[in-house]
C-alpha cells in the first residue's frame, strides 16, 4: 500500500483532495478507482486509509475509510552525525538509513572531509526530498530531518542533548559496537561516522571527552557509506528492532 505524507487531520467518511507533489507521485503509480492508499500525518503519528474515488488532470479525490496509529517507528531515536563523503554517496546514505529507521541525519564537516558543498542550502533541500521519498517507500511514520551542514565543533556542542553517543573508529580494539549498543543508556542516541579518511585521532579524543564511546565495527575497514548502514543495523538489532 502506497503511503503519502500530509499535514492535515481527517475523519472517516471525509473526502480529501490529493494535489501537488503527492498527486504527481500518485499519477506515476496509475491508481485505479477503489484502490486504497495511506495518508500519514507524521506530527500526530496517525495513518489514514483512503480509497481513490476520482482522478482528474490536476488532482485526485480520496475517501477516508479508516484511521490507525503509525506504528512503524523504532523506539530508539538515532541521530546519525555523518561526515559528508565525496560525490553522491551522501544521497545513498540518506536513502538507506532512512529506510532502516534513523530519526535524523546531521551532515558534518570534519578535518579529513574532502567534499565541501558550495551551495549547502540547495544540497540540504535535495537531501530532504530524498529522505521524504525513502520514508514514503519504507512506510515510515515520520520524514526524518536532514539537518544543515555543520562543523565538527558544532556537532560536539550537541552531544549534551543525547542519552548516549558512539563513534565508529577503525583503531578501536576493545569495545565492539554490538556489545556497547546492548548496554546503551536511554532511547535518544547519537552515532558518528567519519569521512573516507576516517576521523583524526584528536577528533576521537574530543568526542570521547564529551561523553561519546569509541566502538569497533569489526576487523575489516568499511567504506563511509557501508559503515553508516552497518552501525545503524547493529544498533537497531541490539535494541530489539530487528
Amino acid at each position: 500500500m502506497t503511503r503519502f505524507f500530509i499535514d492535515t487531520n481527517h475523519n472517516v467518511g471525509e473526502v480529501v483532495t490529493i494535489s501537488g507533489e503527492n498527486f504527481d507521485h500518485l499519477k506515476v503509480l496509475r491508481p485505479r478507482i477503489g484502490e486504497v492508499i495511506e495518508l500519514c500525518n507524521s506530527a500526530r503519528q496517525v495513518v489514514f486509509h483512503a480509497e481513490v474515488a476520482e482522478i482528474s488532470r490536476r488532482d485526485a479525490q480520496v475517501k477516508v475509510i479508516g484511521q490507525y496509529p503509525a506504528d512503524s517507528e523504532p523506539d530508539v531515536k538515532i541521530t546519525l552525525f555523518q561526515a559528508v563523503p565525496k560525490g553522491d554517496k551522501m544521497e545513498l546514505i540518506i536513502q538507506k538509513c532512512v529506510e532502516l529507521g534513523v530519526f535524523k541525519i546531521a551532515p558534518i564537516i570534519t578535518a579529513r572531509t574532502v567534499s565541501h558543498p558550495a551551495n549547502s542550502a540547495q544540497k540540504q533541500q535535495r537531501w530532504q526530498k530524498i529522505s521524504q521519498a525513502a520514508a514514503q517507500q519504507s512506510r515510515r511514520g515520520i520524514i526524518p530531518e536532514i539537518g544543515d551542514i555543520i562543523t565538527f565543533q558544532e556537532a560536539l556542542s550537541e552531544l549534551a542533548n543525547f542519552d548516549s553517543a558512539f563513534v565508529a573508529y577503525e583503531c578501536e580494539a576493545g569495545l565492539k559496537a554490538s556489545e556497547a549498543f546492548k548496554a546503551a543508556d536511554g532511547r535518544n542516541i547519537a552515532l558518528f561516522i567519519g569521512p573516507e579518511g576516517g576521523f583524526e585521532e584528536s577528533e576521537i579524543q574530543e568526542l570521547c571527552a564529551n561523553g561519546a564511546k569509541s566502538v569497533s565495527l569489526g576487523k575489516r575497514i568499511l567504506r563511509a557509506e557501508t559503515a553508516a548502514f552497518a552501525v545503524t543495523i547493529i544498533l537497531l538489532s541490539a535494541q530489539g528492532e530487528f
